[in-house]
């Protein structure tokens, strides 16, 4: 499985799925901060910005953050389940 639970209560991420998965939720929760007023890195791009030129999203903070759920739900969840059967 690309994402373990470990007995320490820490996670193990693995596999190029695995990976992205982790990526893209923190993109999200990235964008959520955004939303409230905060950002991630000082000077580099925002979450915003990093989905709508690497995924294509469209539209104001809210569209893509809904964009960005309905990708994660569907095609990153089915990259996991496909690497998982691997």
């Amino acid at each position: 499985m690309p994402i373990e639970k470990m007995e320490s209560g820490g996670h193990l991420v693995t596999g190029k799925a695995g990976m992205e998965a982790y990526r893209f939720a923190t993109l999200i929760t990235g964008l959520k901060a955004e939303m409230r007023g905060m950002r991630l890195t000082g000077k580099g791009s925002t979450c915003y910005s990093m989905l709508k030129n690497k995924y294509g999203f469209r539209g104001n903070r809210e569209k893509v953050l809904a964009q960005a759920i309905e990708y994660r739900d569907t095609t990153i969840m089915a990259q996991l389940r496909e690497e998982e059967k691997e």
